[in-house]
């Protein structure tokens, strides 16, 4: 499918390789040649030899510092994500419910820096939605115990019942609040008053269990069943098109497949039908009830599903 940004990616390959026959011409001719024929050959208005043409020069005009800066930001924010996803053994074509991307303090500018790109960065990640917040402590559990170093002189045995009154506590995050405020805390534990100073009680955040989270992007990594089946089709169109390559179809060459697989991977081609046609130049999708074992090729799909797969061109 030859859409507007694979034609734009094209001509700038196309450019760069040509640029880089000119430069290479005066120190290796002849291979500069061969690359400049090959991508030349057929347009009208261009020398017909490298060694006609002029040394490069450096365009400024073509410069955009502010471009260079925000798609700089974006990396940034990608490959922390994508490590992120490492360290928890999600794949890529897994999609994820949400990033969140905390804001930088440098500057007004570079909080605004980044938004133009929130689809490419949605794309790159494959999450379904990208959340910019202040900081990440909503997405924190907040946990307080108590120091102690300090209270145990203080308190003696009475210190058990502040442990157990926190162990208790269901909900830290109001009185973690309080705490932070910088002034004494009173609670009221079995009937008895507990003034608690700062340094008292100890504050521990640490990210909800399906949060993972690193220095300015964090992830949510539950998984409804919609995201678990489209997790899945894009499987199933990596392992198409990883028989294509065996094949070696050409790159625009239309094809059925046909497959074999229990109601939950009938229910994944149904719904994901027109994704999976456009995505492996599919015009057709066909459930069999059987196919040879030397037909096709078996698919894992995780957690015991299966389905065996085979391609024909049209």
């Amino acid at each position: 499918e030859k859409d507007t940004d694979k034609w734009a990616a094209y001509t700038t390959l196309h450019q760069v390789l040509v640029t880089y026959a000119k430069m290479l011409a005066p120190f290796s001719p002849f291979i500069a040649e061969y690359l400049y024929e090959k991508l030349t050959g057929n347009l009208d208005g261009e020398p017909q030899s490298v060694h006609l043409t002029d040394y490069p020069e450096l365009d400024y005009t073509l410069m955009n510092r502010d471009l260079e800066e925000e798609m700089e930001i974006v990396r940034r924010i990608v490959n922390e994500s994508r490590s992120l996803r490492s360290r928890k053994s999600l794949k890529v074509r897994q999609p994820l419910p949400m990033l969140y991307i905390k804001r930088p303090k440098a500057s007004v500018k570079s909080r605004e820096t980044a938004l133009p790109f929130i689809e490419l960065i949605k794309e790159e990640l494959n999450v379904e939605d990208i959340t910019r917040l202040e900081n990440f402590k909503s997405l924190e559990d907040v946990t307080l115990k108590p120091n102690f170093k300090t209270l145990g002189p203080r308190l003696g045995k009475a210190i058990r019942d502040v442990d157990a009154y926190l162990r208790a506590l269901e909900d830290h995050e109001e009185l973690a609040e309080r705490f932070s405020r910088g002034k004494p805390v009173e609670i009221e534990i079995n009937g008895e008053t507990f003034r608690f100073e700062q340094g008292d009680l100890l504050v521990e955040r640490t990210p909800k269990d399906y949060i993972v989270m690193g220095e300015t992007t964090a992830l949510d990594t539950r998984l409804s069943d919609e995201l678990i089946a489209s997790g899945r089709a894009r499987d199933l169109v990596h392992a198409v098109q990883n028989i294509r390559k065996e094949l070696d179809l050409e790159y625009d060459a239309r094809i059925t497949i046909s497959y074999r697989g229990d109601e939950e991977v009938r229910r994944i081609f149904n719904s994901f039908a027109d994704y999976i046609k456009r995505e492996t130049l599919a015009a057709e999708i066909t459930a069999e009830a059987s196919l040879p074992e030397d037909r096709g090729e078996e698919i894992n799909l995780g957690n015991g599903l299966d389905c065996r797969i085979s391609i024909a061109v049209r």
